[in-house]
């Protein structure tokens, strides 16, 4: 039979204590052999990362960029009208300035011929 004393040996605290050391290196060593595959994969990760951190700035620069064309386009075309309103009001107001100095031409027609025609009435 199995000696007591070889059973208190196996589960003594000493022989786990070993066991789990041997099991601990164990660990440590297949970690150790895929360690290189798990570090390049975290570098890509966190190189995807960067990209596409990158990409979203890139992304935003060339949308604040069309922004800013845009404005500048309308800046210039707010301008453009501007300039064609304020002819066009000097057009209206010379406009407005001829027909009172026809009006005033009329009126003087007017009075000049009924000074020479005072018979006449209007």
């Amino acid at each position: 039979m199995i000696d007591a004393l070889a059973i208190k040996q196996i589960f003594s605290l000493e022989s786990a204590a070993w066991i789990a050391v041997s099991i601990l290196f164990l660990f440590v060593m297949r970690t150790w052999n895929g360690a290189p595959a798990m570090f390049q994969q975290w570098v890509a990760y966190k190189k995807a990362k960067a990209e596409e951190k990158a990409a979203d700035w890139s992304r935003l620069r060339d949308h604040c960029n069309f922004l800013i064309d845009a404005e500048e386009r309308c800046r210039t075309e707010l301008n453009e009208v501007k300039t064609r309103l304020a002819t066009l009001e000097g057009y209206m107001a010379g406009q407005g300035q001829a027909r009172q100095e026809a009006a005033g031409v009329v009126a003087l027609d007017r009075l000049t011929d009924q000074r020479n025609n005072p018979k006449e009435k209007p």
